[in-house]
């Protein structure tokens, strides 16, 4: 017998119960067949948004960012503030202070204390009347002929002129000056207007000059 006759021999011969694989689809027979309705409801997908992963320490540099921001603001306000202060009370310091120092010396000039008078003199006018003693003098001798000082009064409306205008060293401000005594009355020695000029020195207004002469000293 040939090598082929085994063929009729195979144990699988004749067997009706072996799984048949399908049948397989080769090119050229045809594209699969998809219902039109599938079809129509099948939609492109979108991919998903990108999605930006925000830094850790973001959120840490934000709040440093606007404590910053605050503080340059807080340091701002406060600046503007303080200068708005300086502008609005310096004025009135000015005022005050010359206003006491005026004060003070009309009554000392009124009541003859000389001495204390000359302590509120500016550095440049005690070199003009010289030392104490000669100043005493010189109001002494002024007294005698024209009549000690009897009044002594500040034009506050000069004086408020002068501080808001005043760069913090000088100013003049107007007195109602009148000499005079019991006895002799000289009517060409009423009440004079007087301009004292102030400076600032030693943390103080002083009295710096006056004008005319020889009314007040």
């Amino acid at each position: 017998m040939g090598q082929n006759d085994h063929g009729g021999d195979s144990p699988d011969a004749g067997n009706t119960n072996i799984p048949q694989l399908p049948s397989q689809q080769f090119a050229g027979d045809g594209q699969p067949r998809y219902s039109s309705q599938l079809i129509g409801n099948l939609k492109p997908m979108n991919p998903p948004p990108l999605q930006l992963r925000q830094p850790k320490n973001s959120a840490k540099s934000w709040i440093i960012g606007c404590s910053i921001a605050a503080g340059v603001v807080i340091f701002l306000c406060t600046l503007m503030s303080f200068a708005l202060f300086q502008v609005v009370m310096d004025p009135i310091g000015r005022e005050v202070d010359a206003r006491a120092t005026i004060e003070d010396f009309c009554l000392e000039m009124q009541s003859q204390e000389y001495a204390l008078a000359y302590s509120h003199l500016s550095t440049a006018a005690k070199r003009r009347v010289g030392a104490v003693d000669q100043f005493v003098n010189q109001l002494a001798t002024l007294d005698r002929s024209q009549g000690i000082v009897t009044s002594c009064v500040i034009d506050l409306d000069t004086l408020r002129a002068a501080a808001a205008h005043s760069d913090g060293k000088r100013m003049d401000v107007y007195l109602g000056v009148f000499r005079g005594n019991n006895s002799i009355n000289d009517p060409d020695w009423g009440d004079k207007s007087v301009k004292i000029t102030l400076v600032f020195e030693s943390n103080a207004w002083k009295v710096d000059a006056a004008d005319p002469t020889h009314i007040l000293f």
